[in-house]
């Protein structure tokens, strides 16, 4: 004879009754833990929550970048997804290892837990937190690192930065972000120029070669 009788369901409200807890699918618990799931770098919800904190306790040594991925939708659309994201990937890791750079910056021993903090805020978008500059042309310094250290990975990219100067978090942001649209405007400007010359071009050996068929069928041209 068994002694092992069924025990009592859990009343509705008891906290231990899994209908009711809160389930949550994979990258919303990512979402959560304030990561992106394809790059592991922060996300935009962890810098909105951050952010503010970051500038009031740092509030003379922190820059900001503003970085969009060129070609993303072009490379999904012609080599796939996959490439797309490991194009994805790859900036990242090219953006971590340009903040090294900044340890060539500091000019005290201060001990930091990180000197750049990346984070995934669109689809090709990101945001790069750096902590110890305090001008312009330390900015510059690392921006240029930044954009050489994204070449090596193949990746390119238009990028807006700025020195924090008491803005607020949104501010900052607007900031960073008018940069990086305005030279995104310049290479949107830069590659049309280079289309138009190649265009040219074709054109002017069009028109030759179009001559020296005429001329090879003995036919005159028009004067």
């Amino acid at each position: 004879m068994s002694i092992y009788t069924e025990p009592a369901p859990l009343p509705s409200h008891h906290p231990d009754n899994f209908q009711n807890r809160e389930v949550h699918t994979i990258p919303e618990l990512v979402k959560k833990a304030g990561y992106d799931a394809l790059t592991e770098s922060r996300n935009r919800h962890w810098l909105d929550d951050n952010l503010p904190r970051i500038l009031e306790q740092n509030h003379s040594n922190v820059a900001l970048l503003s970085v969009d991925i060129d070609g993303l939708k072009e490379k999904n659309d012609t080599e796939g997804h996959a490439e797309g994201d490991d194009l994805l990937v790859g900036a990242v890791i090219g953006m971590r290892r340009a903040g090294k750079e900044l340890d060539t910056l500091r000019q005290d021993s201060t001990e930091r837990p990180s000197d750049i903090v990346v984070a995934r805020v669109g689809g090709d978008e990101f945001n790069v937190v750096l902590f110890g500059i305090e001008n312009d042309e330390q900015l510059e310094v690392v921006t240029n690192k930044v954009r050489s250290e994204l070449e090596a990975e193949g990746v390119s990219a238009s990028i807006g930065g700025v020195v924090h100067n008491g803005e607020d978090a949104q501010e900052l942001k607007a900031l960073a972000d008018k940069k990086m649209y305005d030279e995104k405007a310049i290479h949107k400007q830069e590659r049309f120029n280079a289309e138009l010359a190649k265009l040219s071009r074709v054109k002017r050996i069009a028109a030759k070669l179009g001559i020296w068929m005429l001329n090879k069928a003995g036919i005159k041209q028009p004067r």
